[in-house]
């Protein structure tokens, strides 16, 4: 093996075959690079599985581990493969121009951006699985939607982020360090290139290799078709098929169907043939088609039996769990204030959950449309009240709509949504106390009850 060489002679002296033979010699060390970036992922896979290792199914053996480890090498070969691609191009213009000293550069920043997006990546997967048992799903687009600043804040007074950054400093020291030493020498010598690839059918033959070779890596293999998401699932252990993606493919899979049922064809997702009405029909058991989906969704209540009541709070507390309200536990005597309620107002012990995420069960309950896994607050529709608004239904009955809300309505627009869905007044936290004893989920409860009741008593 020879040490590289970057001070190349000027093209007019060089003898014949040597601009290809100069091309290979960079090929060479852009397939080294591409079995570091192989290395590096299928080392963040075995890392994932020892970490979380309590969740592998006890049925399961080392050859189901063997499988998620070569089936997860198919989306490290399109990983990698993508990361190498730059570096690749150069090299190729290498075989027309001398660019030895681009083609090594490019390639050991492009190793160095690889090493420290991928530790990032790592750390930030190991803990969104903690959080969310997968690698990387919607959830990751709150980052947007929601408040960065309330979730930074929480993480870092749950999350050891020095430990985290000291984590991700090592992986990176140690990864460009072994990545510059992997980079010194080419495979095979140019001399010995040179001998053994004299001729232009055996130039042609490697050159089609390599390019079979690169094409089969893009894909994730030589299948009839390029490696999936639906092809991870090779064991009957849940948490190992969990750990056949790598962060890179899990974010990509995540972002392609978070794109598609955001975007303005989001209807063809759940509705391939887009008829609504047909749908309407089938959904509402009605035999004939009727003219707009207010009518099938028409429901003429019996009335009241009583006066009307005079105010109807609904109440809305998230992570506030049933269990005390259980007969079992009624000698703890807890929330006896809420069981009071319960027996005075509306309880079902029993339900189906809108959602699994705030905004979305919130948007839900306000709207009666249920989640389709899009973010109805940020729809254009959602500029006007939805006919199954329970806002707009309340306002129409004659009541006077109130939103009261602790935290700040510029999470998910909080605040416009739900004007636009027929409240009349909306309250949050900066109007409810002042910001300096807020803290990043807004104002404490006491602060939140206080301004409802003297709302409602003085402005009936």
């Amino acid at each position: 093996m020879n040490r590289i060489n970057e001070a190349d002679s000027p093209p007019n002296s060089l003898p014949s075959g040597r601009s290809w033979n100069r091309f290979f010699k960079q090929f060479q060390l852009d397939v080294k690079f591409w079995l570091f970036c192989l290395i590096l992922l299928e080392l963040f896979r075995l890392a994932f599985i020892f970490y979380f290792r309590q969740q592998i199914n006890e049925s399961s053996t080392y050859v189901d581990i063997l499988a998620v480890v070569l089936n997860g090498l198919r989306y490290d070969l399109m990983v990698a493969a993508y990361w190498a691609l730059p570096p690749l191009l150069v090299s190729i213009t290498c075989g027309f121009a001398d660019l030895v000293k681009v083609a090594n550069r490019l390639r050991m920043a492009v190793g160095v951006a690889f090493t420290i997006v991928s530790a990032i990546l790592f750390r930030v997967a190991l803990g969104f699985f903690e959080e969310f048992n997968d690698v990387f799903n919607h959830w990751i687009f709150e980052l947007y939607y929601d408040n960065p600043r309330t979730i930074f804040t929480t993480v870092a007074s749950q999350y050891n982020l020095l430990g985290a950054a000291i984590f991700m400093a090592v992986v990176v020291v140690t990864g460009v360090s072994a990545l510059m030493s992997f980079l010194r020498y080419e495979f095979v010598s140019e001399d010995n290139s040179a001998q053994h690839l004299s001729t232009v059918p055996r130039k042609a033959g490697v050159s089609l290799v390599i390019a079979l070779l690169f094409v089969g890596a893009l894909r994730g293999g030589y299948g009839s078709r390029p490696a999936q998401r639906k092809d991870a699932a090779v064991t009957r252990d849940g948490f190992l098929n969990k750990a056949v993606l790598n962060p890179y493919a899990a974010l990509r899979y995540a972002l392609k169907e978070h794109l598609r049922l955001m975007g303005s064809q989001g209807l063809a997702v759940y509705l391939p043939d887009e008829d609504i009405v047909g749908a309407a029909r089938y959904a509402f058991s009605k035999d004939e088609p009727l003219n707009d989906l207010d009518a099938y969704m028409l429901k003429h209540a019996q009335g009241h039996k009583n006066q009307p009541a005079r105010h109807i709070f609904l109440i809305i507390m998230e992570s506030y769990d049933t269990w005390p309200l259980l007969g079992k536990y009624s000698s703890l005597k807890l929330t006896e204030r809420l069981k009071k309620l319960a027996k005075n107002g509306l309880y079902i012990e029993n339900f189906l959950p809108a959602s699994d995420g705030t905004m979305s069960s919130l948007a839900a309950i306000v709207t009666g449309l249920p989640d389709a896994g899009v973010y109805t607050d940020y729809r254009q529709s959602a500029k006007t009240p939805y006919p199954s608004s329970i806002a707009d239904t309340f306002r129409r009955l004659g009541y006077k709509t109130r939103l009261f809300y602790g935290g700040y309505l510029s999470w998910h627009r909080i605040g416009d949504f739900f004007s636009a869905q027929g409240f009349e007044e909306v309250y949050g936290g900066a109007d409810i106390g002042e910001w300096i004893s807020t803290n990043e989920w807004g104002v404490q409860d006491e602060h939140l009850f206080s301004f409802v009741s003297d709302k409602v008593t003085t402005q009936l």
